[in-house]
């Protein structure tokens, strides 16, 4: 196992960092891939990479995007039009290609092409444990060309909560998202330091590989290209600590994790609120509900509210105690996760400000 986490590490140095592989084409122009490969580590392990930027595009960067056919469509211009809200006009959708041709100028979503196609267009192969590549060509150190592959050998899916349970299908939102993030300039690195922080282009573990743009991505693109002003709040239902090379995230627990109505509970570990806009907040509220399942707040049941007495300025971060909990004596008999909503005056991104217990991560609820 450890030999195949280094394998990965590697992998992801050499696809991030080096790059997977650099084509001469003139004195001015260049091509460049970079490879997603598969991340194999657990729950708990830190990734060991932190992020920069290079090769920035020119905005706008116009995509080719998914046939309407695809049953991913239009997802893809969903994940383009996320990233806009932190840089206008970062990304516009154009008109889906009929078939996917690197270096014919448009940057393209290429969707799921095989290996012999893959072949033809950018002389690699898919490999064992590949996600995705994205290719661009270079003129002056800025990218004029951006193309977007996935691997059809892996298993995809929409479902986010099938996606952040350990051994399930990669989310085409995340994997998206960060590909879009590669197109547009944003890299990661190995660093020595400790890391406090997350983004969107590191490797992380299933449990924690929602489709989310952190404060850093914000931050990054903004640095990038300037942004403009927004205000957005951002909730994880586990709390990050400092740690040599990268992040460790500690997931929430319950204790105890089987109570009969009316019993009480509580969250050990607190949970994470942070600022990914440009102004800050002060004082937001935390609702927390037990809901039959993740991602979904059908027939959920609100079971404490919280005020976090404090201004979290742009680009802060704060790790949250929940505390006791106690389950109403009406609730029915069952199986629930716990569901975190953030309620931060002034929200201007919505997806964001709702958070899961991980899938391993439940309350029972035994009839009397």
């Amino acid at each position: 196992m450890r030999l195949r986490r280094l394998a990965v590490a590697l992998a992801l140095l050499f696809a991030n960092r080096l790059s997977a592989r650099v084509v001469p084409l003139t004195v001015r122009e260049q091509v460049v891939v970079v490879a997603l490969v598969e991340d194999s580590l657990a729950d708990g392990e830190p990734a060991r990479e932190e992020f920069t930027l290079g090769n920035l595009a020119i905005p706008p960067v116009v995509f080719a995007p998914l046939p309407e056919s695809s049953p991913f469509s239009p997802h893809d211009q969903e994940q383009m039009a996320y990233w806009n809200l932190y840089q206008p006009d970062l990304f516009r959708v154009g008109a889906p290609a009929v078939t996917w041709s690197f270096g014919n100028g448009v940057s393209e979503i290429a969707g799921f092409p095989d290996s012999a196609k893959l072949q033809a267009e950018l002389g690699q192969s898919w490999f064992e444990g590949s996600i995705s590549f994205v290719a661009w060509r270079l003129e002056n150190g800025r990218a004029v060309e951006v193309d977007i592959a996935l691997n059809p050998g892996q298993r995809w899916t929409l479902d986010e909560a099938e996606a952040t349970r350990p051994g399930g299908p990669l989310s085409f939102r995340r994997v998206l998202l960060s590909a879009l993030g590669t197109a547009w300039g944003l890299r990661s690195s190995f660093s020595l330091s400790p890391r406090s922080r997350e983004s969107v282009a590191s490797a992380s573990p299933d449990s924690y590989n929602g489709a989310i743009l952190f404060s850093d991505d914000a931050a990054a693109v903004r640095e990038a290209f300037g942004g403009a002003p927004i205000r957005d709040g951002l909730i994880s239902a586990y709390s990050i600590v400092p740690f040599p090379l990268a992040p460790r995230r500690i997931p929430i627990r319950l204790s105890p994790a089987s109570v009969r109505p009316g019993g009480g509970f509580k969250v050990v570990s607190p949970i994470k609120i942070e600022n990914a806009g440009t102004e800050s907040f002060a004082n937001p509220l935390v609702e927390i509900y037990l809901a039959p399942r993740r991602f979904s707040l059908e027939g959920a049941v609100k079971v404490k509210q919280l005020r976090v007495r404090a201004t979290i300025a742009p680009g802060g971060v704060r790790n949250v105690e929940v505390g006791r909990i106690t389950a109403p004596a009406s609730l029915p008999p069952g199986v629930y996760f716990l569901a975190f909503r953030l309620r931060a005056s002034g929200d201007e991104v919505r997806g964001n400000d709702t958070a899961w217990s991980a899938s391993n991560v439940s309350l029972n609820v035994k009839a009397d």
